[in-house]
């Protein structure tokens, strides 16, 4: 792939929203202190908005709906912890993303570094429950102790595991991430009936799901298994055909999860907590009131 001046120039302009999305736990290590991340941000955004203007990008309706977003999470925090930065990094990626809407060039690089950080979040998962003493000594280490207090405490109360993330929900997140681009990735082979089904995004496919089983996040395999589900269905022509091949993913999907299970106990743990939500009469587990707050 021939990589040109517009695009070098695009991905540089993504590369630290890349950064934020994925070392959310150790900024600090990264970028020393949030004054230094919100000048970067700054330069970026400044960079992004005088492309738009001196090229007059257009705007659309649906912009309004982001920049009332942005001016919303600057004015409004309604006394939570996030700080200026946070609302920063929101604006950052509205003008980012309003400046990449008509490059479709740099997509392909933001999915491999999607997949990449997803690996190294698998990798540190892993890593986390085969081999928990070098896991401490070398990623727990990197954590402030109030955040290492808490991994530890998830992993040792609860199983769950946090990875490179500073808690098991966002680690969930980032494998979730790579696991969809993957699996579109092999729907779209599916779709244009390539003879030889590239094998590594089945594999890969199934090292992400093995990955969400032990993280221990219902919501995020929950999503994944039922994006699978009617992405496949819809994919397929034909109403009968639609038929036999929900039958097939079922039993291959069961199949393929009984014997992940009997590989990886650690993987029980979540399909416990899944069976107990549908069994609970609130199945938001209090979010509802949470909800309620934030308004």
């Amino acid at each position: 792939m021939k990589i040109s001046k517009r695009m070098t120039y695009s991905f540089f302009l993504v590369l630290p929203l890349l950064l934020l999305s994925f070392t959310k736990g150790f900024w600090s290590k990264i970028f020393i202190n949030s004054k230094i991340l919100m000048l970067i941000l700054l330069v970026t955004s400044f960079l992004a908005l005088f492309t738009i203007l001196k090229k007059r990008l257009k705007f659309y309706w649906q912009d309004l709906f982001l920049i009332f977003t942005c001016c919303f999470y600057l004015f409004w925090r309604n006394g939570t912890k996030y700080d200026l930065t946070y609302a920063i990094i929101v604006f950052s990626g509205y003008v980012v993303s309003f400046y990449l809407r008509r490059k479709i060039e740099i997509i392909p690089i933001i999915m491999r570094a999607i997949v990449l950080f997803a690996l190294l979040s698998v990798f540190a998962t892993w890593l986390q429950l085969l081999l928990p003493n070098i896991y401490s000594s070398t990623i727990l280490s990197i954590f402030p102790k109030v955040v290492q207090d808490e991994i530890v405490m998830q992993q040792t109360n609860y199983g769950r595991l946090s990875g490179l993330a500073y808690h098991y929900s966002p680690n969930a997140f980032y494998v979730l991430n790579g696991a969809l681009v993957v699996a579109a990735k092999l729907y779209v082979q599916i779709i244009n009936k390539d003879k030889k089904i590239c094998k590594k995004y089945i594999i890969l496919s199934i090292i992400f799901l093995a990955t969400l089983l032990t993280i221990g996040k219902r919501g995020h395999l929950l999503f994944f298994l039922s994006s699978l589900f009617v992405a496949y269905i819809i994919i397929q022509p034909g109403f009968l055909r639609k038929i036999t091949s929900s039958l097939k993913f079922i039993i291959i999907g069961v199949a393929l999860l009984y014997l992940i299970l009997k590989i990886v106990p650690q993987a029980q743990y979540i399909i416990t907590r899944i069976t107990e939500m549908f069994a609970s009469e609130d199945v938001t587990t209090g979010r509802v009131d949470l909800y309620a707050m934030a308004l």
